[in-house]
């Protein structure tokens, strides 16, 4: 089955003033940081009809991303020149989709192996100011919605982005059936 993904919105954003916890501050990347894959981690997650509504999704995450500076953030270079988290609340790169078919149809048809790719951020590290974390919300034409994000891993590897997966999660209106 043909999947159509068209993006419709892409928007950058950041923590309030009041919530942001970045300050500027130029951090160090650990030497686990260093060791781990550079480059963004694609995921995704799907929710049959009802879904919550992007506006309420994006509310949602940004509410939980000023929790983590680093997402919100940009790499730099430090005063040696070194790779570093510039925590300067860039904010989060937010992409709002339309797929013109069915979930469940995609779903049925193995459709989703055949457009799974459209599903999430195409982030790029050699891009200038790119941003670290990235989210796609795709709705589908019965209302399923699908979240795809691209996290670089040297921000973030699974186990943190379990933590703050569960934190959006036990926000009400964002529950994945």
């Amino acid at each position: 089955m043909a999947v159509t993904v068209d993006i419709t919105r892409s928007t950058v954003l950041q923590p309030s003033p009041g919530s942001a916890r970045g300050c500027g501050k130029k951090v160090p990347l650990t030497v686990f940081d260093r060791a781990s894959t550079d480059g963004h981690i694609p995921g995704v997650v799907a929710w049959h009809a009802p879904a919550p509504t992007n506006s309420a999704l994006k509310a949602g995450l940004l509410a939980t991303v000023a929790r983590f500076p680093h997402l919100a953030g940009r790499f730099a270079a430090d005063e040696r020149g070194r790779k570093c988290f510039h925590l300067n609340d860039a904010g989060v790169l937010v992409l709002e989709a339309t797929a013109d078919v069915d979930l469940a149809d995609a779903l049925a048809a193995d459709g989703v192996s055949t457009h799974i790719n459209q599903l999430y951020p195409k982030a790029d590290k050699e891009r200038a100011d790119e941003p670290i974390w990235q989210v796609q919300l795709t709705r589908y034409r019965c209302g399923g919605l699908v979240i795809g994000t691209a996290h670089h891993h040297q921000a973030a590897d699974g186990q943190s982005m379990n933590v703050f997966y569960a934190l959006v999660e036990n926000r009400p209106f964002v529950r994945p059936l």
